[in-house]
């Protein structure tokens, strides 16, 4: 099934006329109101990525962001078959998958999707449970007060 015979059959089913893509292959759409899912299509490969971004992430919070990650991404375990990543200069999380659609029919299309929306959810809750966690831990330890002039 072409690529564009995909997105056709993904906007009849949202209810959309149409899923128009930029001529470089580009174009975004934003899942219940919260999940923005970037398509970037090669028509040289075939291939599709997708891409979301999971959220922003605290600074004090990277270390126990950056475990997280490095755990799910082992073997895949944690990403449903994607690559979780950090733009440790912006903060914030990325959620890709790239598959080739050369043979790929609306079932998968639709199970890719699926999976993809799924998994970003659970990293969003993730991510906001990791700085959560941070936040009780911070509040928790105990704070030394100095006295001036004394040597803490």
């Amino acid at each position: 099934m072409a690529f564009i015979d995909l997105m056709n059959a993904l906007a009849s089913v949202s209810g959309l006329d149409k899923i128009a893509l930029a001529p470089n292959g580009v174009g975004a759409l934003l899942f219940d109101q919260t999940l923005q899912i970037d398509f970037e299509y090669q028509e040289s490969s075939g291939d599709l990525m997708l891409a979301c971004v999971i959220g922003e992430y605290l600074p004090d919070c990277e270390a126990g962001v950056m475990k997280a990650l490095a755990e799910a991404n082992f073997v895949w375990a944690g990403t449903g078959g994607a690559t979780l990543g950090a733009n440790t200069d912006a903060k914030y999380i990325l959620l890709a998958y790239r598959e080739n659609t050369e043979h790929m029919d609306w079932p998968r299309f639709s199970r890719l999707l699926e999976g993809f929306l799924a998994t970003a959810e659970q990293w969003r809750t993730r991510l906001a449970t990791i700085q959560e966690q941070f936040s009780a831990a911070r509040e928790a330890t105990p704070r030394r007060i100095s006295t001036p002039g004394a040597c803490v």
